[in-house]
């Protein structure tokens, strides 16, 4: 597919790169409800094309996710009414197939998501799935993707911080931390601003003294990982669930059932992205090959016009070059990385 490339040159990117960074995990409510519907998209697009319905699509990205009802308590809560995913969109009418049989193939690929990626919830129990579609066939909405190299530390950081919390080394020392964990980071001079929610798990919390020491004890965790990496940051503040109250019981914490608060406090949307951006693989490849392969780039942002199958469309680059070069000598070198249809630089590109 030939992807068009927008070209233009700023003197000065720092503003792009002077903002919150914010990354999410797998359980978080957005995270889950986007992940759902990929996957039932893309069980269902095997269909279409086993069938020989070549070029068919569903879009599936006005999907969310209702909270369900529980009840955590300290030791172990319960689980009233499940979650709802309500996977809603456009796409083809398939004829070997009834509505049912289209909405027990999402329910699979759904479920078999579900137990690689949330440890505390059984799909079959914890999950209920409905799925509405109308013809004509779906269609593939472009959305902007965005990407900066180099990365500020802060940036980088968020999403070092979720990955930390997510790996087995942190999972085997703090059990009770669920699957969702939400990170803000953010520069101020030498200070770094570290704010993370995640949820706990009520059966692995036995009382309020225990979450506020684990909690505690994972701040310090988190320091001292953050710390032993490399950065100009003299100053390092970690606030972890800034909202939880003491001498107020289950009520005052950020406690869950099963490990998000998809199961009853937030719901989540297959077409939310934190602070209005939405990161992808190839715009993150893309700036970091710019910066590494190109001489005479000093900064990029990249968007990316593409869908939520990556399919690009459409490449605006914007360059912060090094004193002495000029765009139109690095235009060749960023035309080889990837196979673009390059147009020239304009005024009307889009600034971002």
């Amino acid at each position: 597919m030939t992807v068009e490339l927008y070209l233009s040159q700023a003197g000065d990117l720092r503003p792009h790169f002077t903002i919150p960074a914010v990354a999410r995990s797998a359980g978080h409510p957005d995270s889950i409800a986007r992940a759902l519907a990929r996957v039932a998209e893309e069980a269902i697009e095997e269909e279409l094309q086993r069938q020989g319905m070549r070029g068919e699509a569903f879009s599936l990205r006005p999907s969310i996710l209702l909270p369900g009802v529980a009840t955590p308590r300290f030791g172990g809560g319960r689980v009233s009414f499940p979650m709802r995913m309500l996977l809603v969109g456009t796409g083809p009418r398939i004829a070997e197939l009834r509505k049912n049989e289209l909405e027990e193939m999402a329910r699979s690929a759904c479920s078999q998501w579900v137990r690689g990626h949330l440890r505390f919830v059984d799909p079959e129990r914890d999950l209920a799935l409905e799925m509405f579609t109308r013809a004509p066939g779906g269609v593939r909405s472009a959305f902007l993707s965005i990407a900066r190299a180099p990365l500020a530390a802060s940036q980088y950081l968020a999403s070092e911080v979720v990955a930390l919390t997510t790996s087995d080394e942190f999972r085997r020392l703090f059990p009770e931390v669920g699957d969702e964990v939400e990170c803000s980071t953010l520069a101020c001079g030498v200070k770094l601003r570290v704010t993370v929610t995640m949820a706990f798990v009520d059966k692995n919390v036995h009382s309020e003294r225990a979450y506020f020491s684990r909690k505690r004890e994972v701040e310090a965790f988190l320091y001292e990982k953050l710390r032993a990496l490399p950065m100009e940051f003299d100053v390092i503040e970690i606030c972890i669930n800034g909202g939880d109250q003491e001498r107020a019981d289950e009520s005052g914490i950020l406690l869950t059932c099963l490990g998000t608060t998809a199961d009853g406090r937030r719901p989540g949307r297959a077409d939310s992205a934190p602070e209005g951006e939405t990161t992808s693989h190839h715009a993150e490849q893309f700036a970091k090959a710019i910066l590494s392969r190109v001489r005479g780039v000093r900064a990029a942002v990249v968007r990316l016009e593409e869908d939520d199958h990556g399919q690009i469309a459409r490449a605006f680059v914007r360059l912060e070059l090094l004193e002495g070069a000029m765009l139109e000598a690095v235009r060749g070198a960023i035309h080889e990385l990837v196979p673009l249809e390059s147009h020239p630089a304009r005024s009307a590109d889009p600034e971002f």
